[in-house]
């Protein structure tokens, strides 16, 4: 079962069907026992490849920054999107919405609205290359990963919800558990890292390691004073859990 010798940048199965697309941009759908169904070519050099869980869309990132989009049998269905002028590395297509999110070699994360074709957000999510992207199961958080060595959670105004640290060497690949309440990251330091994923949790963590910071002690400006608000608000909230 060879595809020829480009690489494979993304395998996807849906119903009862194996998708792969290299960076040639060829496409193949197969039945799980191999047998070819169908095969179709972008005619364009690719970076990243990424189907939709009902398998029947495809999006392709380039060294230029464009994003192609293609039903599984090859037909446009978009035209293409420029999110940047650099290689698109990641993409992740939304389970619950119209959305697609990208990342780019300069770090910058872009979410667009597909149906309207406009540009929700887009800001920088890491220091260099945005290795990986995945969607929460509904859709609501987007975690991210980058050769910074950092992973990310976002809202879906590309905000960042939070951000764990404990790789020493980029961290390759990032993916929410089907629940959505632990993530799992990758790292070129040969270890697998298991996290809670639940944006309270995130929130937490961070508002416990910052309560002896003197921004949160003795605050001097507004952005400051909300910050505080927040945690001293946790507690709240907990309750209503």
């Amino acid at each position: 079962m060879a595809d020829g010798d480009q690489k494979i940048l993304a395998l996807r199965f849906s119903k009862g069907r194996l998708l792969s697309g290299d960076a040639n941009a060829n496409v193949v759908v197969r039945e799980v026992d191999g047998r070819g169904l169908h095969r179709f070519n972008g005619n364009r050099k690719l970076s990243a490849v990424a189907f939709r869980d009902d398998g029947e869309h495809v999006a392709g990132g380039t060294d230029d920054g464009t994003v192609l989009l293609w039903n599984a049998e090859g037909k446009t269905l978009h035209d293409p999107l420029r999110p940047s002028t650099v290689r698109i590395v990641s993409l992740a297509w939304n389970p619950a919405a119209p959305y697609l999110a990208s990342g780019d070699d300069d770090g910058y994360l872009t979410i667009w609205d597909l149906d309207s074709g406009q540009k929700v957000c887009q800001g920088k999510a890491h220091n260099f290359e945005v290795l990986s992207l995945d969607w929460s199961p509904e859709g609501s958080s987007l975690i991210s990963s980058g050769r910074d060595r950092s992973v990310r959670l976002w809202d879906l105004q590309c905000k960042k919800l939070g951000e764990l640290n404990g790789h020493w060497k980029s961290v390759s690949t990032v993916a929410f558990s089907d629940a959505g309440e632990v993530a799992a990251s990758a790292g070129r330091d040969g270890t697998l890292r298991l996290w809670r994923a639940d944006w309270h949790d995130w929130l937490k963590l961070g508002c416990e390691r910052l309560r002896r910071h003197p921004a949160f002690t003795n605050p001097t400006d507004d952005r400051s004073r909300r910050a505080r608000d927040v945690c001293r608000s946790l507690p709240r909230l907990e309750k209503k859990r």
